[in-house]
């Protein structure tokens, strides 16, 4: 009777760590990224009153006579299905739709926890952290490279609000679109793209597209801000037209002033890069504008200042090249200054004094008969920038929003997966640690690998059901009240026995 008593004593102790389960799955039905658990059970060890014996030759054999010794809990499993993901609205919020965990370190990215619960904060530092000032992991932008190396160590990300970027010299851009063939000769097509120095700031260059030919065009790359006046020219504009275009080279060209032998007069003369004089042209020494010109074509448009000495200013031409098409509309063949033949604009900014070399793809051009138009499609340089505002886009990037109108993408989320994710440990706040049992973390992009997808500005609800709850305490309290019965029957019998000595 002992043993029914003891047996009894057992389901209502499984019992109460069963409502235990059930009474915080409850608790916790409206907690971010919480995952329910259920309470498993299992028998304990039976005691064998009788052996098993063999047939016989005249007697069958017997079976054991075994009786049971109560139950236990053998295991309390974490459910990991996935909760309701909602749309919150608020830029920190994040939800993983599907396997994978949010990674949570210190400020070494060390004493790391997992976790599903997306709601994060910005510290007044400006770092991502978690609600209780964990460091939410991952990878931060190379100031130097403005590139994210997603194979490198884990680091809290960074939300520099406020903070310049490294600004980056220009060394490629890459032109695509359309030279239109039916375009009559002479006539010319431009676009203005920007470059930057090493020390961010913006140089403008001017493309034109002239042609010259059924299907060839002349290019021409003049950087905007590249004049350098003299006391007596201050201004310059290039004027660039087929003929012009066609004897242009790359280089500085000169813009001299001369004393002329005529009394009040002077020569301008133009000198190209090699240090030929294309030409001369004298004009009255009076403050004047001044279209300077072969005799056929006009080369510059010229802001004269007298009563200064007689000196020289500069034009920088970036390039000048040709760019022929084939009977399909497509690239044959361009011409410049490159390694590789093809373009390569350079100037000298005074902001810096260093030569700037950049090369030009426009491989991708088309020659159909179809309307112009050429855009820049990539370039690497970038301007000096304040971070102003970021945004966290679905795949836990986040995009930051700089003063000169530029997005970047300055940071990458980080998420973990387990072989066993069942092994974890609870720990607390949303957060989980590996065991031996659940394998270690296999950390990596969202979307790649088993790792789901980020969604962002949305949270991941609990995936508690109230409806299962109830009718599973339901069905515990009768577990409970059924073995409360064994023993209040036992009692009852041991009474009896006891007042039979009486």
């Amino acid at each position: 009777m002992l043993r029914a008593m003891y047996n009894g004593t057992s389901g209502m102790g499984a019992a109460q760590k069963a409502l235990s389960t059930i009474s915080n799955d409850i608790a916790n039905s409206n907690t971010v990224g919480f995952k329910q658990q259920r309470t498993q059970f299992g028998e304990v060890f039976f005691q064998q009153l009788k052996s098993p014996s063999a047939p016989g030759q005249n007697l069958a054999g017997t079976n054991p006579i075994d009786i049971g010794n109560g139950v236990q809990v053998t295991a309390i499993e974490n459910d990991f299905s996935n909760g309701n993901i909602t749309y919150t609205g608020n830029k920190t919020d994040m939800a993983i739709q599907g396997d994978g965990f949010f990674i949570l370190g210190d400020n070494n990215a060390r004493d790391r926890l997992y976790t599903k619960a997306g709601n994060f904060q910005i510290s007044k530092e400006n770092q991502l952290t978690s609600k209780t000032g964990k460091y939410v992991l991952g990878w931060n932008m190379d100031p130097l490279t403005g590139d994210i190396n997603t194979g490198a160590t884990l680091e809290p990300i960074q939300l520099a609000l406020g903070q310049i970027s490294q600004p980056k010299e220009s060394t490629f851009m890459n032109l695509k679109g359309n030279l239109d063939m039916e375009m009559p000769q002479g006539q010319m097509y431009g676009l203005q793209a920007a470059t930057w120095d090493r020390l961010g700031v913006r140089h403008d260059i001017d493309f034109n597209f002239i042609k010259t030919s059924g299907n060839t065009f002349r290019y021409t790359a003049v950087p905007t801000d590249q004049f350098k006046p003299s006391a007596s020219i201050t201004a310059a504009v290039f004027r660039s037209s087929e003929a012009v275009a066609s004897m242009l080279q790359k280089g500085d060209y000169q813009l001299q002033a001369n004393p002329s032998a005529t009394p009040g007069m002077v020569d301008i003369s133009v000198v190209d890069p090699g240090g030929s004089t294309v030409f001369t042209q004298t004009i009255t020494d009076v403050d004047q504008p001044v279209t300077l010109g072969d005799g056929t074509n006009s080369w510059f448009s010229i802001q004269y200042a007298s009563g200064n000495a007689p000196s020289a200013a500069s034009f920088t031409i970036g390039e000048v090249g040709d760019i022929t098409f084939d009977a399909l509309g497509q690239v044959q063949s361009i011409t410049g200054s490159g390694a590789s033949g093809g373009p390569l604009v350079s100037y000298t900014p005074d902001s810096t004094g260093q030569l700037v070399n950049i090369d030009v793809d426009m491989l991708s051009f088309t020659g159909l008969a179809a309307d112009n138009g050429i855009s820049v499609t990539d370039t690497d340089g970038m301007p000096a920038s304040t971070l102003t505002n970021f945004t966290i886009t679905d795949g836990g990037k986040v995009d930051g929003y700089y003063s000169d109108g530029s997005i970047k993408t300055i940071a990458q989320v980080a998420t973990a997966t387990f072989s066993n994710q069942s092994g974890l440990t609870r720990v607390g706040d949303g957060s989980f640690l590996p065991t031996p049992n659940s394998g270690i973390a296999d950390v990596g992009l969202p979307s790649t690998g088993p790792r789901g997808q980020v969604k962002a500005q949305a949270l991941e609800s609990s995936n508690v059901d109230i409806a299962d709850e109830f009718t599973e305490m339901v069905t515990i309290q009768k577990l409970f009240q059924g073995n409360s019965k064994v023993i209040t029957i036992g009692e009852e019998i041991l009474s009896t026995v006891i007042n039979l000595i009486r």
